[in-house]
């Protein structure tokens, strides 16, 4: 078997790195699980028998009703809720052994602050580059009920993890070749690469999840309804390992070396 894995960030404020929250978000499964999966997800997209049909989800377009979502396609806040609330129905029906979901969030301000104050802190999208796509091969090694010869990555294209997980992956996979280098399951990944979100429903998946991590941390009182609540539901009913780096978490790690 082989294993994929999509990753998609969301951001709130101005940047990835200039705002208050970052998150890396993702979902993986076996090959097999995928190819299902990919099929159910466009039927549910393509049911307008309660709803407008649509090309893809993409929570920051659906919750504001824009582009494909738009009043003129036929949206409304009601309709966008149950289109998710489908999908989720859909997803907790997936094996549960074989498909676990992803998280990771930098609170941004407190990584300024602590900045400020002189400590050592990695940047905050290398922070979500090693616990997620670490995550993965930890949960094989650890849980998977099965024997996996290869891995493989997929990022959101324009966005900043992939670039710096490759070259990561780059890395480690030359110094496995002298002894003492890095681990053996580096040898697992066989590609890494971008794929675009909305023709990539695994990757409109970790949007989903990205998006909805985010919301429970907003302050925003414009913050819409629907994202209060979504972050919980997915935990229930989807295996989940998660990680929010705030001040408590930093300075339990200590600062680098």
């Amino acid at each position: 078997m082989a294993l994929a894995s999509y990753f998609d960030g969301s951001y709130i404020g101005r940047s990835w790195t200039d705002g208050s929250f970052v998150t890396l978000a993702g979902f993986d499964a076996e090959d097999t699980i995928w190819a299902h999966f990919n099929d159910r997800w466009q039927a549910i997209l393509d049911d307008d028998s309660k709803r407008p049909k649509t090309k893809y989800l993409h929570m920051s377009e659906a919750v504001h009703l824009k582009r494909e979502f738009s009043h003129r396609n036929g949206w409304d806040v009601q309709k966008v809720f149950a289109l998710v609330t489908d999908l989720l129905m859909y997803m907790q029906t997936l094996d549960k052994q074989r498909l676990r979901q992803f998280a990771c969030t930098v609170d941004l301000k407190v990584h300024r602050k602590l900045l400020a104050e002189g400590r050592k802190l990695n940047d905050p999208i290398e922070i979500c580059n090693e616990y997620c796509p670490y995550s993965v091969l930890a949960w094989y090694v650890t849980k998977y009920p099965g024997v996996i010869h290869s891995a493989h990555y997929f990022f959101d294209k324009d966005e900043p993890f992939q670039e710096a997980f490759r070259e990561k992956w780059s890395e480690e996979k030359e110094r496995r070749i002298s002894p003492g280098g890095a681990d053996m399951f580096w040898s697992l990944i066989k590609s890494v690469a971008s794929a675009a979100m909305r023709s990539t429903p695994a990757l409109q998946a970790a949007d989903l999840l990205a998006w909805a991590t985010n919301r429970i941390l907003s302050k925003a009182p414009d913050e819409p309804a629907l994202g209060k609540h979504l972050e919980h539901i997915m935990k229930q009913i989807i295996p989940s390992s998660w990680i929010l780096w705030d001040e408590k978490k930093f300075m339990e790690t200590g600062p680098l070396d």
